[in-house]
């Protein structure tokens, strides 16, 4: 069976599958740079960081609580 969409939004960050799907799709693999605008957590950031090296990944948001962390 299909995936049912409600038309809620869904955070990326809870949903571990998502976020390698966008990498898949996105055609992000090594010898690409990534720049991750509005990173909250880090965590897609750092999924792209294991499969580019952390050289690669840029990451950028204006929450001084996620980015002092």
């Amino acid at each position: 069976a299909g995936q049912v969409y409600t038309g809620h939004p869904t955070s990326s960050s809870t949903l571990p599958s998502l976020v390698l799907t966008m990498l898949r799709h996105g055609r992000v693999h090594p010898g690409v740079r990534l720049l991750d605008v509005a990173t909250g957590s880090g965590y897609s950031a750092a999924l792209a960081c294991a499969r580019l090296g952390d050289q690669a990944v840029t990451t950028l948001d204006i929450d001084p609580y996620l980015t002092q962390a």
